[in-house]
């Protein structure tokens, strides 16, 4: 029998909570193994996609001394990347402003984080997990999802105001 990979534990834990998993392995396009599930719906109806990615992560084990010739020793840690896309269009002309805003609400996350992606043009909530012996059981599964709807329901309704130019960060913290 052959053990499961923290992504099949993840996804196991996911179905429990009535969840529907979709499973995408790792391919020549793909570079990591992939779970996709529906969160639900915004406020606005926009559809909220889950994403729970396996993927290696190099880190050094030994540190090498300043005088010595050889490298420090490496491995492969094994990360859990739980990535949620704010489905909110985020025009050129307000991407500063939108940027100020992740700055000053990430500061209420303990765990996790907003980020823009330049490249897609977007703004996620992303959470890693390393895994050094065991995948994270049921409850810090729960515990992750129940951190990224908070960050939904928080911040996503400003985020799109802000977007949108309906308002200004100034606005928001008082100093306009």
């Amino acid at each position: 029998m052959t053990t499961p990979t923290p992504i099949q534990d993840v996804i196991k834990s996911l179905e429990s909570l009535g969840l529907k998993v979709i499973f995408c392995e790792k391919t020549d396009e793909l570079p990591f193994d992939v779970a996709i599930t529906s969160l639900g719906f915004d406020e606005k109806n926009r559809p909220l996609t889950l994403q729970v990615q396996q993927y290696s992560q190099k880190i050094v084990t030994a540190l090498a001394e300043e005088h010595e010739e050889s490298p420090a020793e490496s491995t492969d840690l094994q990360m859990l990347g739980f990535l949620l896309t704010v489905p909110i269009e985020i025009p050129s002309e307000t991407v500063p402003e939108v940027l100020r805003l992740l700055a000053l609400a990430n500061k209420s996350f303990p765990l996790g984080a907003l980020n823009f992606s330049e490249i897609e043009n977007a703004v996620y909530f992303s959470y890693g997990y390393p895994v050094f012996s065991n995948p994270p059981d049921d409850m810090t599964i729960l515990m992750i999802i129940n951190t990224i709807l908070f960050a939904r329901d928080s911040f996503f309704p400003t985020i799109d105001d802000v977007a949108s130019s309906r308002q200004t960060v100034d606005t928001l913290i008082g100093e306009k």
